[in-house]
């Protein structure tokens, strides 16, 4: 049976909160998958968080502000480096199949190597997933109250149903729209008939999401100055509608520890 290489791809600004744990989350899965950083000019601490974790980072700007559509031209296109055909592995002459996933840094794909082995296996091109917010009660901004691997309560949330992991040989293009909600991929493609949860790391805390929406939504100025009216369109600095937001969350949250 042909061995899974998986090439991790994740975008990044200012991350230092998650990125350490979210790079655990797929070594853990994947121990020898090929990770590089889509760094948009952190002033942080991520770029060093990624490289002592043995990351590749890749940097580049959008003169400090969100741009989507800059995003989305990545998330099309900058996995189109690893060749659709892996050749022989070394001494073991080992056929290799490269798997890329695409992602934010604050998606984290529930799935293991074994269970992608066999999704290969039975032809899936793209997996199907299923999308949780996943909610904690963190106080403090950089969530060190709280352990994020251990967090099993969450909402669906039906835009997080992403397209984030596909096969390289059998995928020539992704066509993301903004945010990558949906896409309009070119190639074979086979959904896998399982859907795996796509945990999306965002209502852990009051003060966690204070800070990301209203850093976010300052980083939109520029672009919504220049009329760009869908620039981080659900992002605001209303501490109100933040603060509603989180709680309605929190509150209809279930376990899905059985979906894990």
């Amino acid at each position: 049976m042909p061995s899974i290489q998986l090439h991790l791809y994740l975008l990044c600004y200012n991350e230092a909160t998650l990125i350490g744990a979210t790079i655990d989350h797929y070594q853990t899965r994947f121990p020898n998958c090929y990770i590089t950083i889509l760094d948009n000019e952190s002033t942080d601490d991520s770029v060093a968080i990624a490289t002592a974790k043995g990351c590749r980072i890749h940097s580049w700007s959008s003169d400090q502000s969100i741009d989507d559509r800059k995003y989305i031209l990545l998330k099309d296109h900058f996995w189109k480096e690893v060749p659709q055909e892996e050749g022989l592995d070394g001494l073991e002459q080992e056929e290799q199949e490269n798997w890329i996933i695409m992602a934010d840094m604050d998606e984290w794909l529930s799935i293991s190597l074994a269970e992608l082995e066999d999704e290969n296996t039975r032809g899936t091109t793209i997996l199907s997933t299923i999308g949780y917010n996943m909610t904690a009660d963190s106080q403090c901004v950089d969530l060190s109250d709280i352990d994020l691997h251990t967090i099993t309560t969450g909402l669906f949330w039906e835009t997080e149903c992403k397209s984030v992991c596909f096969k390289r040989a059998e995928i020539q293009e992704m066509n993301y729209a903004i945010g990558a909600h949906s896409c309009r991929p070119v190639g074979r493609i086979q959904f896998s008939e399982r859907r795996y949860v796509l945990k999306h790391m965002e209502p852990l805390g009051l003060p966690f999401m204070i800070a990301k929406f209203s850093g976010r939504y300052k980083r939109t100025e520029k672009k919504r100055l220049e009329g760009d009216h869908l620039a981080g369109l659900h992002y605001t600095d209303n501490i109100a509608k933040i603060t509603q937001r989180y709680r309605e969350q929190y509150v209809a949250a279930v376990d899905i520890s059985l979906l894990l």
